[in-house]
């Protein structure tokens, strides 16, 4: 008959169901954690353009107050506890009009099936923002 199936076919309908939805849950999550973190990117190079900017027009501001501001320049989804931030030179404010480099780093956690967002691996982007 027509509409019938044999065993056979509906135990390949699993099998493939079986490969195929691994493979698709991998993508999802995959995109999901490059998307999470072009996000954490793109808000850490906001935040040291902020930083480098408020450390060229500020006056006589402290290596402390500058990282305050990167901190502050944070999108609400990330920790502004976790960003390390690092000035170059290593200690503002300076007598000269030298570049001042601010570099901040984040580390983004890496999504693995089993294992908390806290308790797996971490990726450290870093950005950097260099004015005069």
């Amino acid at each position: 008959m027509v509409g019938e199936r044999s065993r056979k076919e509906c135990g390949t309908v699993f099998v493939e169901a079986a490969i195929a939805l691994p493979v698709f849950l991998f993508l999802v999550i995959a995109s999901l954690q490059v998307g999470f973190a072009y996000s954490a990117l793109t808000s850490m190079r906001h935040a040291s353009a902020m930083a480098a900017r408020s450390a060229i027009l500020g006056s006589g501001q402290t290596t402390t107050q500058v990282c305050d501001v990167a901190r502050s320049s944070l999108v609400a989804n990330l920790d502004p506890q976790s960003l390390t931030c690092v000035t170059y030179p290593s200690t503002l404010p300076t007598t000269t009009n030298i570049p001042i480099t601010v570099t901040v780093s984040y580390p983004v956690p890496v999504l693995f099936p089993g294992a908390g967002i806290s308790q797996g691996p971490t990726w450290t982007l870093t950005a950097s923002t260099t004015m005069q």
